[in-house]
């Protein structure tokens, strides 16, 4: 995911699902006081400032948002960076830089676990980069309509060679038949302790084609494509049907405390 611009202009679907879980999060009073915070996989930065700031209490210390991208952190701290938000670069399925570690009280990820295949690896990253007492909440996808349709065309030769890696483009959970407890059995055995986990079906419908094909594009992984993407928008849309705008999909909303 290299167009920050694009991408902070179609995130429509994972901002709403930010929202609601921030939402719960605050009703349920778990909010720490003069708490330090991490964004993991923060993108361009404006869920971090524009959403997760106004959610966090007034008295937070510091809000450091991390993303493997180099280009990313770099608009991010250019868009949305202060004295007390900092974006650095960082890859949550390698080793915790000692920085890091133990060093927050909250730690965050909105629609990021998805895209990595590593999913102890990740969760572990984050149990590492906590307090004593501090705690997680995780928001992914789970089944998602376009990882079928990448699917599809993936086995046509026309895509086959661009789209040869696309199992690693598609949420480990979007074909478990119970990801909620997949999900609670990896956080129990790193040792998070009050997991929550709930999986919500959800639809939304874009206003028009060409709004949803700058999601696909914003978030589309396979550089080879851009090459050809109208071309490839237009396959992709034969696929989809007539269901190409409207989107049923599911949330995983996980919570956790060490």
């Amino acid at each position: 995911m290299e167009l920050p611009d694009l991408y902070r202009k179609v995130a429509f679907i994972s901002k709403k699902d930010t929202k609601r879980a921030l939402d719960q999060f605050t009703i349920e009073n778990r909010w720490k006081e003069n708490a330090s915070i991490i964004d993991i996989g923060s993108g361009d930065g404006s869920t971090t400032k524009t959403i997760l700031e106004k959610y966090a209490s007034p008295s937070y210390t510091k809000i450091v948002g991390c993303d493997i991208s180099s280009k990313m952190v770099k608009y991010a701290n250019a868009h949305f960076g202060s004295e007390r938000i900092k974006f650095i670069q960082c890859d949550i399925v390698q080793l915790l830089p000692q920085f890091l570690k133990g060093e927050f009280d909250h730690a965050f990820s909105f629609y990021v676990l998805q895209r990595i295949q590593q999913q102890k690896a990740a969760f572990s990253f984050i149990y590492d980069c906590l307090k004593d007492g501090g705690s997680c909440l995780l928001v992914f996808l789970g089944r998602y309509p376009v990882y079928d349709v990448y699917r599809t065309l993936a086995r046509k030769a026309k895509w086959a060679e661009d789209l040869k890696d696309v199992e690693t483009f598609i949420s480990p959970y979007h074909d478990s038949q119970n990801p909620m407890n997949v999900v609670r059995n990896i956080m129990d055995s790193i040792g998070f302790k009050g997991i929550e986990v709930n999986v919500f079906d959800e639809t939304h419908t874009y206003d028009d084609a060409n709004t949803f094909k700058c999601l696909v594009k914003a978030i589309n992984p396979f550089n080879a494509l851009n090459e050809r993407w109208d071309e490839f928008m237009q396959d992709y849309f034969e696929v989809a049907s007539n269901n190409a705008v409207k989107i049923d999909y599911q949330v995983i909303v996980a919570y956790g405390s060490k």
